[in-house]
Parts: C-alpha cells; structure tokens; sequence
C-alpha cells in the first residue's frame, strides 16, 4: 500500500486524471478483474526468470488496484459485491 504521505499527491496526479478517462470505459469490477489477471500474471513470470517483467506487473496491479475503487467513486458506481471482489482479487495476487 502507498504511504498515506505520498497517497494524496499519487491520487491527484496519478489516479484521478486516469479515472475519470477509465471509468468511461471500464466498469470498477471489470478493472478488479484485470489487476486480477495480471497479478496472477507474476507467477509465470518469474517462473521463467523474468524478473524486471514480473516486478513490473506487479507496479500495474497496483495501479489497477487503486484505479477500480477511484472509479467506483468517482462514478458513484462502488458496492459490496466489487468490495468482495476487490478483497478476493487483493489475496488471489498476494
């Protein structure tokens, strides 16, 4: 998780702009899936000693991770269904 002194500079210049892009076009949960899929991306990854690719899917499932709760905000569109999922897509990449 980002430190919470670095997480209001990362949402306002990071997250914000790319959710208000995003959310035209993805649902929160279709973006909890795919943070999901790359995530799970990692182990195949480092499988074949791909380190620099692994750590690098690792940086975007964090960005997918932040990106679907700013969406489901900022679209008004967050639920106790994506929470769950979000919540199961979070330990399934740990």
């Amino acid at each position: 998780m980002i430190e919470p002194y670095v997480r209001p500079f990362y949402q306002r210049i990071f997250c914000d702009p790319l959710a208000r892009v995003l959310g035209k076009s993805f649902s929160p949960n279709a973006l909890t899936f795919l943070g999901t899929l790359v995530g799970v991306a990692i182990l195949p990854a480092l499988y074949y000693d791909f380190v620099s690719l692994a750590l690098t899917l690792l940086v975007i499932t964090g960005i997918f991770d932040s990106l679907d709760g700013t969406v489901a905000r900022l679209f008004r569109k967050d639920s106790t269904f994506g929470t769950v999922i979000d919540i199961i897509g979070d330990r399934i990449v740990e």
